[in-house]
């Protein structure tokens, strides 16, 4: 009966279904309620139901859809599973940010800005390094300072954006630097700095115009008064 009435023509009858759905369903209507999550009139009730549904298998179903098409529907999982996060869903997570799906990658990187750890920032700074979409780039970017800024361990949060700086390529660097002004620190200012004098002209302006846009306090100045003297 809850199956036929998520699948009802009458628009009342679904979403009572879908708000029933929770306290009387189990896995076999994740399907259909992540079809309905999709889009829609009721694809916001459908994703609150999909993520407050306890019960066994429930995640399980979840994630099994996670690999499958079709993307809208992949989409759709990947927000409700910001919302009842596990360690298994956040490893799932961190997987589809590596892959090769623009969409899906980026939507899976700002759900782990609300959900990842700090131990988890190696991840998506390889993901910042490597990927050549600027639409994950940048997801992975604020991911990363999002993760910074809820945990308030920006050291921890710096380091491997710090290791991974010289092994980098020029735009890899570059998307590093970006990271590295609004993660802040001492550390960071440090690497940025040196960066201001590199003979690579895509590294070098990225730092200059990080410090100069978007570092937080004064103490980028003396190194931007250094580059204005030397400029020709």
């Amino acid at each position: 009966m809850a199956l036929g009435a998520l699948k009802s023509a009458d628009a009342e009858v679904r979403v009572a279904a879908i708000q029933a759905a929770p306290l009387v369903g189990d896995a076999a209507v994740v399907v259909p309620l992540s079809e309905l999550a999709q889009g829609g009139e009721q694809a916001g009730v459908a994703r609150q139901a999909l993520a407050r549904m306890g019960g066994t298998g429930v995640e399980a179903a979840l994630l099994k859809l996670l690999s499958q098409p079709p993307l809208e529907r992949q989409l759709a999982v990947v927000q409700v599973l910001g919302e009842r996060p596990t360690t298994t869903s956040t490893a799932a997570l961190l997987s589809v940010a590596q892959g090769t799906e623009v969409r899906a990658a980026s939507a899976a990187l700002k759900v782990l800005g609300r959900t990842a750890s700090v131990a988890q920032t190696s991840v998506l700074v390889e993901v910042l390094v490597k990927t050549n979409a600027e639409a994950v780039r940048d997801s992975a970017q604020s991911a990363i300072v999002a993760i910074a800024q809820r945990t308030g361990d920006r050291s921890r949060a710096a380091s491997p954006l710090l290791a991974a700086f010289s092994s980098a390529s020029s735009s890899g660097k570059a998307a590093l630097v970006a990271a590295l002004t609004e993660v802040g620190g001492n550390q960071a200012l440090e690497v940025i700095a040196q960066a201001t004098t590199a003979s690579d002209e895509v590294v070098r302006s990225a730092a200059i115009t990080s410090l100069a846009n978007a570092w937080a306090d004064t103490s980028a100045l003396p190194v931007l008064l250094q580059v204005a003297k030397g400029a020709k």
